[in-house]
């Protein structure tokens, strides 16, 4: 545990504070700080607990020495505040209880002391970091560190190698440490900062600690969110140009407004930082500043499609030119043998073939899931193992069901509604589910479920809204409907 400060008196004065806090909440009274005893001595923190009696309250004195030093603590300081116990205790009618509290601990020769000498006085207490922090956790809201870093974890690629809890002003913060000196902070229940509090208390942490830089996990975060969109928008652009294009010409397409909601305005600098990576992860080509998407159709390879295919599914999909014809054409034979080969040479049924590559065409998810090795398929073979018919009858038939659960998730996703009804052409899907139930001995129940689920769309007095329906069994199937679920608009 940090405290922070100002400076030296400004650090020791917070360690008081906390310790006038901390015995607020544990009922004690008459708190004062720096307290000039009867012997000269400055007390830093002196309270009293009221212990209720049959006749009368008894009250018992409390004596607190506050020391935030960089270093444990040595036998001088130590028994410097023995003698101010001593003083109190002569001057009192009763027993005083004393209270060391050393931030960063106290060294051998202090504990040495403090264990011979507790077992004649119980009323002597060493305080020391971990401590503060245990009695903190009772009485404020402090999100535990596992749950900060889970919490990190989705902002940031960023590494913590080192977590504190810091305090200062009556409130804690969560300091995070990662390489090179840099640092992030949350509030203690787990929040980011807002700017104000976040630069001061960046500048404290600075002047208190070895670290040097502050990031803004939020902040960067947006901006990360930001280029990916646009570097989407750019692969999207160039996936739908036949020709190469030049920069001004790619910010120029209407389809820009698609993307401002969450980038706001894009600048042409925009636009060319997101080319100069897509070079560099060679899915762009570029020739006297015009650029093409690379792609086993266009002056590249297989590995080319997938890489731009990992690159433009993950995370935030741009709608305009999914399901285009430039898209669906991609999607090929040997696209599909490339993706067997990633998945550790899968041996698929031929006559499945164009069920394959229609999920995959029809659903991003399923497509991104398939351009990315997955562990299930490719651990065995890596280790060697001959697969033998069973095998592969399992492998082919879990790439089959992940492609169709995928599929089933994305068409019931609200997002991509007007995609598949209106881009894809696909009105209904049925699904049928047969779950045979056993024992050891016997066939224990084998129900049986269907689903028929309909994407359908309001009239123009709805504003043409897509909604999801669950279609009655015996409806006709949509080829037989007088009355269509898809209206022109």
């Amino acid at each position: 545990m940090i405290i922070l400060g100002k400076n030296s008196d400004d650090k020791g004065s917070q360690l008081e504070h906390l310790t006038k806090y901390l015995l607020t909440q544990l009922g004690y009274e008459a708190i004062v700080t720096n307290l000039i005893g009867a012997g000269g001595d400055e007390i830093d923190v002196s309270a009293e607990f009221r212990q209720p009696g049959m006749k009368r309250d008894i009250y018992h004195e409390l004596v607190c020495e506050c020391k935030a030093y960089k270093n444990p603590l040595n036998l001088p300081d130590w028994l410097k505040f023995l003698g101010k116990i001593y003083v109190k205790e002569h001057g009192s009618s009763g027993k005083i209880q004393g209270c060391f509290i050393a931030l960063n601990g106290v060294n051998g020769n202090v504990h040495g002391n403090f264990k011979s000498l507790k077992n004649h006085n119980q009323e002597l207490q060493i305080i020391e970091g971990e401590d503060l922090f245990e009695l903190l956790n009772k009485s404020m809201t402090i999100q535990s560190i596992d749950n900060i870093l889970l919490q990190l974890r989705s902002m940031t690629i960023k590494v913590a190698i080192n977590t504190e809890l810091l305090y200062y002003h009556n409130a804690c913060y969560w300091l995070i440490e990662f390489s090179d000196e840099v640092f992030t902070l949350f509030s203690s229940d787990g929040n980011p900062l807002d700017n104000k509090t976040a630069e001061f208390i960046s500048n404290l942490v600075i002047q208190n600690t070895g670290l040097r830089e502050y990031v803004d996990l939020m902040a960067e975060n947006t901006a990360h969110v930001r280029m990916a969109l646009i570097e989407k928008y750019v692969l999207s652009v160039l996936l739908l140009s036949s020709i190469p294009m030049n920069i001004k010409s790619i910010l120029g397409r209407k389809t820009i407004k698609d993307i401002r909601p969450v980038t706001g305005k894009v600048f042409l600098s925009d636009i060319s930082i997101a080319l100069k990576r897509l070079l560099g992860l060679g899915v762009v080509i570029e020739n006297e500043e015009k650029y093409l998407l690379k792609t086993h159709l266009q002056k590249g390879t297989i590995n080319n499609t997938i890489k731009f295919f990992q690159l433009f599914l993950q995370e935030t999909i741009v709608l305009f030119a999914i399901g285009s014809k430039q898209y669906q054409s991609l999607i090929d034979k040997r696209l599909l043998n490339q993706i067997i080969k990633l998945q550790g040479n899968l041996k698929l049924r031929n006559e499945n073939y164009d069920d394959y590559l229609n999920l995959l065409r029809w659903s991003p998810s399923a497509l991104t899931w398939a351009c990315n090795a997955d562990g299930f398929l490719i651990n065995h073979r890596k280790q060697g193992l001959q697969l033998n018919e069973q095998f592969d009858e399992l492998g082919c038939s879990y790439f089959f069901q992940k492609l169709i659960d995928l599929f089933t998730i994305d068409y019931k996703s609200e997002g991509l509604r007007n995609y598949f009804l209106k881009k894809c052409n696909i009105v209904e899907v049925e699904t049928e589910l047969k779950i045979r139930i056993k024992s050891n001995e016997r066939l224990l129940a084998q129900p049986h479920y269907k689903e028929r689920f309909a994407l359908g769309q309001m009239p123009a007095d709805y504003n043409n809204v897509i909604v999801p329906i669950l279609m009655l069994h015996d409806q006709p199937e949509p080829w037989e409907r007088i009355d269509p679920l898809v209206r022109d608009t």
